[in-house]
């Protein structure tokens, strides 16, 4: 048999650099001067040809190589040619199959102590778990795979793992927890199985996380950035999802003609993939889009597809699911590989994830924190009056908002530098959170401009804390701040939710009562 860091050398190839490798592989194989060299050479061409997509080539020389791996106790590559087999089923469809060969990297992994082996495992069962919408557990087992990972320093998984934990954090609407665990994945890019393509996935679900916080504009930058990229990396799928994408952000934003030209775009990318999942969504949301324009005959067109492919869907959704046999299998691997771990190693794997869980946390907070002023900034403002307006309809209870703008602001820039309105806007900041309770959200708006969140209470009690807010700004001395203005002041706009009214209007609204109190005078509030 060949040196082995020949082997490893072809390994690492196979995965970064499979089109290079795979014109020399079937002479490799023919000139193999022993069976076992012949079953590694032939893993690793299947390898490769997974790698490149090539999947109807790459299925019976990865079933053929793995299976005897197995029973001649050939490890070496065998994690990853059990994964690019459990890969290339799940792409088909076969869930059981692909559960079944991720257990068999589980297996493996336990066997000889083999970390790579596991996460892998774990790796491939949280997407198994995500294609079925188990979203949950699809994050517990990303989570683990993460776990492991940390152990292994710049492994070309790393940026992989983050990615998936992501986008099931998109899907559980934790969109600030995404955005901060995609910068995570973004340091791993270097050394990623296919850099190209990660980094066109890290804008996509970038492109996600803000589209779910109806953060439109800022959400189709990024997905242009991933068209771009996906076609680049004549990456199809990537593309067809981009596409995807950036037709319902289109659509959200009113505008039709650039939905519908993106959609027509991913329909064909999908229909090339036999993408049932991408078809559906394309043809649900063109029928929404002409039905509303009144193109009753190409809505009726896209719904009858639409229909098709869902009850087509519901046919094979038994298909889909795993064995109860192999669910239990996993459970039992599980339980083994919890055993086998000394309660060392636990403290260890677990100091890590809290490491991690922490790591994502302060990301977190500082996507969600205005940097000048230590509030909450624009996009957690955003995101939390969507979840207080839901918990508001849930308790029936009122809802107020204050938008709050320091008069004549620009005077003090203009006047005593910007470092002083720095330093004005930061005393401004800490005065309106110390005139809240405990519960009021304070973010910054933007420029001199602030909100306040006041759930459950009725316009007269907002605007009693509108005027405690203005009384701190108007009493404070701002003297102490340096050469300065020897006084600041105010106007707030205080406004209370109706019946069925959006956060859109609710936020116009009280922007209306600001400019009516700075018209009125400055330095008081206005509350209709």
């Amino acid at each position: 048999m060949a040196p082995w860091p020949e082997y490893k050398a072809l390994l690492q190839q196979a995965i970064h650099q499979p089109y290079s490798l795979l014109p020399e592989l079937p002479a490799r194989r023919k000139a193999a001067s022993s069976i076992s060299e012949r079953q590694v050479l032939m893993l690793l061409h299947g390898i490769a040809l997974a790698n490149t997509w090539q999947y109807a080539a790459a299925e019976p020389l990865l079933t053929r190589a793995t299976l005897y791996g197995r029973r001649q106790k050939q490890y070496f590559a065998l994690d990853y040619g059990l994964d690019a087999l459990a890969s290339l089923y799940l792409v088909q469809g076969n869930v059981d199959k692909a559960m079944q060969t991720w257990m068999a990297c589980f297996e493996l992994g336990l066997k000889t102590r083999d970390r790579n082996a596991i996460m892998l495992a774990h790796l491939g069962v949280g997407k198994t778990y995500f294609g079925l919408h188990d979203f949950h557990n699809a994050k517990n087992h990303h989570l683990a795979t993460v776990d492991i990972v940390c152990s292994l320093p710049n492994h070309q998984s790393s940026c992989e793992a983050y990615v998936c934990l992501a986008v099931d954090l998109i899907k559980l609407c934790e969109f600030g927890k995404a955005a901060a665990t995609l910068e995570v994945a973004r340091q791993y890019l270097p050394w990623a199985r296919h850099p190209k393509r990660s980094t066109c996935e890290i804008e996509l679900y970038f492109g996600m996380t803000l589209a779910g916080s109806e953060l439109y504009p800022a959400a189709q930058l990024h997905f242009e950035r991933a068209i771009e990229l996906a076609t680049e990396a004549d990456f199809s799928w990537g593309l067809a999802l981009a596409e995807l994408e950036s037709g319902k952000v289109w659509h959200q934003a009113g505008d039709d003609e650039r939905a519908l030209t993106h959609l027509i775009r991913s329909e064909a990318l999908a229909s090339a993939l036999q993408s049932s999942l991408f078809l559906r969504q394309c043809h649900e949301l063109q029928y929404q889009i002409h039905k509303d324009r009144g193109n009753y005959l190409a809505a009726l067109t896209h719904m009858q597809t639409y229909t098709q492919l869902s009850l087509q869907a519901q046919r094979e959704s038994g298909k889909m699911a795993p064995s109860s046999r192999v669910l239990k299998k996993l459970r039992q691997y599980e339980a083994q590989l919890e055993l086998a771990t000394s309660q060392e190693e636990n403290v260890e794997l677990t100091s890590r994830l809290r490491k991690h869980q922490d790591l994502i946390a302060q990301l977190t907070q500082k996507a969600e924190t205005d940097a000048l002023t230590g509030v909450f900034n624009r996009r957690a403002l955003d995101q939390r009056i969507v979840r207080e307006f839901e918990l508001a309809d849930l308790q029936q209870q009122d809802f107020s908002l204050l938008m709050i703008d320091l008069d004549h602001f620009k005077a003090v820039n203009d006047q005593f530098s910007h470092q002083m309105g720095d330093k004005v806007l930061q005393a401004a900041a800490q005065l309106i959170v110390r005139a809240c309770r405990q519960g009021e959200f304070v973010a910054r708006y933007g420029g001199e401009e602030f909100c306040v969140l006041l759930p459950g209470a009725p316009l007269a009690a907002a605007s009693n804390v509108a005027e405690r807010i203005r009384l701190q700004l108007a009493q404070f001395a701002w003297a102490q701040l340096g050469d300065g203005p020897a006084r600041m002041s105010c106007s707030i706009g205080a406004a209370c939710r109706q019946a069925g009214e959006d956060s859109a209007s609710l936020l116009k609204r009280a922007d209306l009562h600001l400019y009516q109190a700075k018209a009125a005078g400055r330095d008081r509030v206005f509350a209709a």
